[in-house]
């Protein structure tokens, strides 16, 4: 009899840990560790025929000879990359150079969840429609001491060329008055923070708005890669006339990128360095490092700690939760930067490629 109690006990407990377990544990519903984009997605074509698309071009059919891989799959993978997990939080710190050197820094507690249950979700519209929030992002800044307190929220929207109503929905928080606002629109060729970045850079553009050409490869910083030629196909007044993105082959990051003005002149370079996060392996962008070549002006976007499987409440993405002022954690691995010397070098033009590619075109 006893020892039927025990057993009764003992079980009784382990059913107890486990439904405490089951509704404290975090988020994983996404996929709970990095998994390569072409092994997630699994089905090519799904990447490679977007937007009603029935069929590849003569020049999509000759890449995927030549290379394995269309363009658009190729980006469309990149782009699956900078998504880590459903729900994270992360440091971050932004150092803007003016042309004469002088450095403004800031930092931010920045976190985010997203709200469809996979990147193949977005491709097949699974759960998810063109029109519904696709990422809710809130942010609050730690540094300069005139900015401390002051924070953001941002609905990002889920977009198509048939449904295109708009791209971001935000509000800013304003310490100083003790209210929020609601942000101005945030169009894709704005420039983010004052910086050389625009916020179609890092947040709004869609693989599938551009038309993209694998024009070759290259072996950058010892890491071999495909090299894509994007250019904007929905709005024929956009900023710049392309893009060119070097992606790395194994994992699918993009590693650099060079712009051109709407002139065809080359105006921005930019770096990426890409970290893999352990336990759970996700891929994350740790610094950003991107010159004007036409004002000389830089930025370094630098994120630290980051942290996954987040239990995030949809309470905490709404513009009175602002008012709070509330920094969630602490900071912690944020080295000082108080030189330019602290800053990574200048990123450059990869001019090895495009000579090769000419001489190429020339033969």
């Amino acid at each position: 009899m006893m020892e039927n109690k025990r057993r009764k006990y003992v079980t009784g407990l382990w059913a107890a840990i486990i439904c405490l377990f089951i509704f404290f544990a975090p988020d994983i519903s996404h996929c709970a560790q990095w998994i390569n984009p072409k092994s997630l997605i699994k089905d090519p074509v799904l990447a490679r025929l977007q937007q009603g698309k029935t069929k590849l071009t003569d020049q999509e059919k000759k890449e995927i000879k030549e290379y394995g891989y269309t363009g658009l799959e190729l980006i469309t993978y990149v782009d699956i990359n900078t998504h880590p997990d459903r729900c994270w939080d992360k440091f971050e710190r932004a150092v803007i150079v003016t042309a004469g050197g002088h450095i403004n820094v800031y930092e931010w507690l920045w976190k985010e969840k997203y709200y469809y249950k996979d990147p193949t979700s977005l491709l097949t519209l699974d759960g998810i429609r063109p029109g519904d929030i696709m990422t809710k992002t809130a942010g609050i800044y730690l540094s300069p001491p005139e900015r401390r307190y002051r924070g953001w929220l941002y609905y990002i929207y889920l977009t198509s060329e048939e449904k295109h109503i708009k791209d971001i929905e935000g509000w800013n928080w304003v310490h100083e008055l003790r209210r929020y606002r609601r942000s101005p629109t945030k169009a894709k060729d704005n420039h983010w923070l004052g910086s050389v970045l625009r916020y179609d850079d890092f947040l709004l553009r869609r693989p599938w708005e551009e038309d993209h050409t694998i024009i070759g490869e290259d072996v950058y910083n010892g890491n071999e890669c495909l090299v894509v030629e994007s250019r904007n196909r929905i709005n024929p007044d956009y900023y710049l006339s392309k893009r060119v993105t070097w992606v790395e082959k194994k994992n699918l990051l993009d590693l650099h990128e060079e712009q051109f003005d709407k002139k065809g002149r080359r105006s921005l370079i930019m770096d990426k360095l890409w970290e893999q996060i352990k336990p759970l392996n996700y891929w994350v962008i740790s610094q950003w490092n991107g010159i004007d070549l036409v004002t000389k002006r830089r930025v370094v976007r630098r994120n630290y700690d980051w942290r996954f499987e987040q239990r995030f409440d949809d309470g905490e993405f709404l513009p009175a939760t602002m008012g709070k002022e509330y920094f969630w954690r602490e900071a912690r691995n944020l080295p000082p930067v108080r030189h330019i010397s602290d800053l990574p070098p200048e990123p450059q033009v990869r001019r090895e490629f495009w000579n090769t590619l000419k001489a190429e075109k020339q033969q």
